[in-house]
């Protein structure tokens, strides 16, 4: 599995989604599932699986899959 398909697949799990409809334009007005909690569910989530520790400026620039890439890429994760 590539590291983007775990990223897919932590965003689906943590969004109840389907990790083919995560695009990088995909944002909450899109993902029914993708709330303020499930946000804050999301980024320990990913801090668990990456390995990398979020700011609140991080979490707050999270506003679609691409910014979160972006921000995992900051963080020396190749997604």
């Amino acid at each position: 599995m590539s590291r983007l398909e775990e990223l897919r697949a932590v965003l689906a799990e943590a969004f109840t989604a389907e990790p083919g409809d995560l695009t990088d334009e995909a944002s909450p007005e899109q993902v029914s599932g993708w709330d303020s909690l499930t946000h804050l569910n999301m980024t320990v989530a990913l801090e668990e699986r990456f390995g990398v520790e979020l700011t609140t400026d991080d979490i707050m620039q999270m506003s679609n899959v691409g910014a979160i890439r972006r921000v995992l890429r900051a963080h020396g994760v190749a997604v």
